[in-house]
């Protein structure tokens, strides 16, 4: 996740390479460390019961709901997306 957090900070802010492939490759590179922490958090939880495996399972799509919905409500209310 942090190579392709970096690929596009470095690639398009810092060197301003302005080529779609970056998105490619940094979306891939994301979707693997994804992939990976999810199932890796999962097995390291079961131990500690259903209750606490169905809570970060609500927990991953219901914390990418608030900051995508809630951030782009806040933009589109005024708030620099910067601070989103």
């Amino acid at each position: 996740m942090w190579v392709s957090m970096a690929i596009i900070t470095v690639g398009v802010f810092y060197l301003q390479y302005q080529h779609l492939v970056l998105v490619y490759i940094a979306y891939m590179l994301g979707g693997l460390g994804i992939g990976a922490f999810e199932s890796n958090l999962l097995s390291s939880i079961t131990p500690l019961g259903h209750n606490t495996k169905m809570w970060a399972i609500l927990g991953f799509p219901l914390g990418f709901a608030f900051i995508t919905v809630g951030g782009f409500t806040l933009v589109a209310v005024g708030l620099e997306p910067m601070w989103v």
